[in-house]
């Protein structure tokens, strides 16, 4: 009866160690160690990086439309039939915007409103026939944008449900010839980051990164929680919440006074 009874217990404490093992195994997986941490946020930061430094080249585009001399005479002469359609033919054909990188071109008058715009489809080089309203009257509302364009330029990121927008705008001023400036206008570009513009980001980052809505609870439930483990100085926050992916989360700044989108970056163990 002895070797039976040995047998037993060690048929229970197998069992025993078994659902042991089950039950710490994801708590342990989801445990990081502090070189899975540093790496990830590492690399988060250099996504963000990439899509600063391709912003700056986006803004550097759209410098060298709003202070040519041809972008001035056009705000200054745009209800000029023969001005505005020499304008128009030279720089603003889809072709040309889209090998810009360019989605969207708005001009504005001295009066904030706009009285030229183009959608683009990069894809094709062809004028998109829908222009979203709806964006543009969103962006107008932000700061600097608006009714204060005047003041100065703006670099920024806009981000909205469909994606994230390079909007780059700058006043058109023109002096009068004594000390004051005469605001002729605005130009206003912007361009979508497509989800292959995101892949070449992650590629060039070594993380697959989405912009994601900070209320996109559904399907990220632990976004609550990482927000709430956000701070100035810890911004990105680092997750491991399957055991095979880690991820990593950053609130992203745009144009808004307070953006309500998280740069979310992920990649295997």
């Amino acid at each position: 009866m002895k070797p039976r009874l040995n047998l037993s217990c060690l048929i229970v404490i197998g069992i025993l160690l078994l659902i042991s093992y089950k039950i710490a195994r994801p708590i342990l997986l989801r445990r990081l160690t502090p070189a899975e941490r540093e790496e990830t946020t590492l690399r988060l930061q250099r996504a963000n990086e990439v899509i600063k430094a391709e912003l700056r080249q986006f803004q550097t585009v759209h410098a060298r439309w709003a202070h040519s001399d041809d972008t001035y005479s056009f705000l200054k002469h745009h209800e000029i039939g023969n001005e505005r359609d020499q304008y128009i033919r030279t720089h603003l054909m889809p072709a040309v915007l889209a090998q810009q990188g360019v989605d969207f071109a708005i001009f504005l008058d001295s009066a904030q409103v706009s009285f030229f715009r183009r959608a683009i489809n990069r894809a094709t080089q062809q004028e998109s026939l829908t222009f979203s309203n709806n964006l543009i009257e969103e962006l107008m509302t932000q700061r600097g944008i608006g009714n204060d364009f005047q003041e100065k330029p703006v670099s920024a990121l806009f981000c909205r449900p469909e994606g994230m927008y390079f909007v780059i705008t700058s006043p058109i001023t023109l002096s009068n010839g004594r000390t004051e400036v005469d605001t002729l206008g605005a130009l206003i570009f912007m361009r979508r980051l497509m989800s292959e513009d995101m892949e070449r980001i992650g590629r060039e980052a070594k993380i697959d990164v989405k912009l994601v809505s900070m209320y996109d609870t559904g399907r990220y439930p632990e976004m609550p929680e990482v927000l709430e483990a956000m701070s100035p100085e810890k911004p990105i926050v680092v997750r491991c919440m399957d055991g095979m992916n880690i991820t990593a989360y950053m609130r992203i700044k745009d144009i808004s006074e307070e953006s309500n989108y998280v740069l979310v970056g992920t990649r295997r163990r």
